[in-house]
């Protein structure tokens, strides 16, 4: 039961190592994703500790994105939105990593407020060779795009397959 006290230390010393950083954080050449546990999401005291964390180190929080797995954010949805949208109303932005691998992956998607699908690297890895796994990333980052998610491909390992999945 010591998750979420690493989420906390992840997220003050990630902070701490940003704010130490100021003329590139004021450049805005980068964003930072933090991943964190499904315990995290479901707390809401979280939320106000990545509030104050963020405030203490004057971060400008849109250059923030957590990460959660697909299958974290679904399993207490109700409480995964409430600290979603208290996050969000800072300026953070979040991820679904590992999308496609989770239950029932798009009756959730329209219910969570993220701004980025990281696309999991099993479809991804082998899309070169297998038209199903293409055809299913091509899906996915079409879906993404009519909803303004922005996508990310897990895996991406040679130019050839990043050139695929650029397009």
């Amino acid at each position: 039961q010591l998750i979420g006290e690493l989420d906390r230390w992840v997220v003050a010393n990630a902070c701490k190592s940003l704010s130490a950083n100021r003329p590139v954080l004021e450049q805005r050449v980068a964003r930072f994703t933090i991943n964190l546990s499904g315990q995290s999401i479901t707390d809401l005291q979280m939320a106000d500790f990545i509030a104050r964390e963020l405030g203490a180190a004057r971060i400008p929080p849109d250059l923030i994105c957590f990460e959660l797995t697909e299958t974290a954010a679904v399993a207490n949805l109700e409480k995964a939105d409430a600290f979603m949208q208290r996050v969000r109303t800072l300026g953070c932005t979040f991820a679904l990593d590992d999308f496609g691998t989770g239950t029932s992956s798009l009756a959730h998607l329209k219910n969570l407020p993220v701004s980025m699908l990281k696309i999991d690297g099993s479809f991804v890895r082998d899309a070169l060779t297998n038209p199903r796994s293409d055809s299913l990333v091509k899906a996915v980052a079409q879906l993404a795009r009519g909803m303004g998610i922005t996508t990310v491909a897990e895996y991406v390992e040679t130019d050839e397959l990043r050139l695929r999945m650029a397009n």
